[in-house]
């Protein structure tokens, strides 16, 4: 993310698009322990916050990043309020969801 805010590449996009490897199966980060991958995904969070109102200044794909943070949001409220109704926790089967609810 550093390096394409320092570049000045007319060509791309300004905000990073970023996959989940599947195939071939050797390149995917299932390979890797959970915990490796919760410690990446953190990282890789915590460094689209510190950029993201570069990427997202004058950005055509702003609208469907602040879709989806809306979204999530709702989602968040929507299973708070079930839970609740049901007196269960989602974060009881999935515990990784647990900073997203915080």
């Amino acid at each position: 993310l550093s390096y394409f805010r320092r570049s000045n590449f007319k060509i791309l996009h300004r905000f990073p698009l970023f996959t989940w490897v599947k195939h071939p199966g050797w390149c995917s980060p299932s390979l890797f322990p959970k915990s490796i991958r919760e410690e990446t995904a953190d990282k890789i969070l915590e460094s689209l916050s510190e950029h993201e109102n570069f990427f997202l200044s004058y950005n055509e794909h702003h609208q469907q990043w602040s879709r989806t943070h809306i979204l999530l949001n709702q989602f968040i409220k929507e299973t708070k309020a079930h839970d609740k109704m049901r007196k269960q926790s989602i974060l009881d089967i999935l515990p990784e969801l647990k900073p997203f609810f915080l």
